[in-house]
């Protein structure tokens, strides 16, 4: 393309110098401008990749790696509490689509403790807990006992009756553990991870039981279970509103007529309120009340108590006989297992955190991504049951 020069608009002469070295030497700056063109190029792009690089720093490269907690030489970030709950949803089938900043610390550290609902109950540094003291305990959980739990749970099923060959069995493991691992995008060795932590679990809970004695004091007890937030589906919403008055219903229309309003909120007791004969320390919230203290009596029998608050529910006891010496029963040697786990883990983390041994990063700023993250696959049905 020609340049066409410039005009004198008065005269129509070209305004171009006549002189030849006054062209030459304006021709000699033209590449003063390209470089400083291409230096402002260079730097507003340098800015500008600042800026990107910073921005996928700070959104997408730190935030996995930011310090969750730490438990002796073990530490945990945040990409692996996503991870963690993210098998979590997936073992629920992503039914919880509405995730907070207290569902995700409790999946870190569960202050609400209750070895009886199981390992999923303990957050991340509880069981970390469990695994570092296991050796204490003479529990050895080896990689063919995790090997075994990943066959068992993944084995083929052959219908009745149906005769399959070793190598069919093996294929049809290996198809249902790899679709299991993708669906629910976790790899190998974070289920086998998770399977450390349960088969830990189960041998923590059953090397509870040399600390218990063969016989243990116990009482005769019936109580009436009302949970602290009322359950509008379980029953009736106007018997949730006051304690004191469920209490003295009991004493005027009957504890067993009463206590039947309540039975579907009873997991050890019959519907009329009888739990039986029960070992002391198998209900720590309930012991002060049921055998009393070096400072103060138990209840007397046929009494009933206040509104206790043991867990999630206010409790009205009342002691029918006892207390006295009995061999503990295989049911309630297995509640007084899992309450000394219970305890045993709220004083190690207690310790440890005293010592400076264990900690967690409770900054609620820094948990908005993992909050973030676990949002995007809430929604998703991406979890398969291990039934298939």
């Amino acid at each position: 393309m020609d340049t066409v020069p410039k005009q004198n608009r008065f005269t129509g002469d070209s305004q171009e110098p006549k002189d030849r070295r006054v062209r030459l030497s304006r021709m000699r700056m033209n590449p003063r401008r390209k470089r400083f063109l291409l230096i402002f190029i260079s730097v507003f792009l340098l800015t500008i990749g600042g800026i990107v690089t910073s921005a996928w720093y700070m959104n997408f490269y730190l935030p996995p790696r930011v310090q969750s907690a730490v438990v002796n030489e073990t530490e945990f970030n945040q990409g692996d509490l996503v991870k963690r709950v993210r098998m979590i949803q997936a073992a629920t089938g992503y039914s919880e689509t509405n995730i907070t900043l207290t569902d995700v610390l409790r999946i870190l550290y569960n202050p609400d403790l209750d070895v009886t609902a199981g390992p999923f109950n303990l957050g991340m540094v509880q069981l970390e807990l469990l695994i570092q003291a296991s050796h204490e305990f003479n529990v050895n959980v080896t990689d063919s006992d995790i090997d075994t739990f990943v066959s068992t749970v993944f084995e083929a099923d052959v219908p009745p009756g149906q005769e399959s060959t070793q190598d069919q069995l093996d294929r049809e493991f290996q198809e249902r553990y790899r679709s299991y691992l993708n669906f629910n995008r976790i790899t190998e060795d974070e289920f086998r991870r998770l399977a450390l932590e349960q088969l830990t679990f189960l041998g923590m809970v059953q090397a509870m039981d040399e600390n218990i004695a063969e016989d243990i004091e116990h009482v005769d007890v019936s109580w009436i279970r009302v949970p602290l937030i009322p359950d509008a589906v379980a029953t009736s919403i106007d018997t949730f509103e006051d304690v004191v008055a469920v209490r003295e219903r009991a004493l005027t229309e009957g504890f067993a007529r009463v206590a039947a309003d309540y039975s579907a909120n009873f997991v050890y007791a019959l519907n009329n309120g009888s739990v039986g004969w029960i070992p002391k320390g198998a209900f720590p919230d309930l012991d002060q009340w049921l055998f009393g203290t070096e400072e103060s009596p138990g209840m007397s029998l046929g009494e009933l108590s206040e509104g206790i608050q043991s867990g999630d529910h206010f409790v009205i006891a009342k002691v029918n006989d006892g207390p006295k010496m009995m061999e503990v029963g295989a049911r309630w040697r297995s509640k007084l297992r899992e309450q000394l786990l219970e305890s045993w883990v709220e004083d190690r983390f207690e310790k440890g955190t005293s010592e400076g041994r264990v900690s967690i990063n409770f900054d609620s700023s820094l948990y908005e991504w993992t909050v973030e993250q676990l949002m995007q696959t809430a929604g998703q049905k991406r979890g398969m049951f291990l039934g298939g």
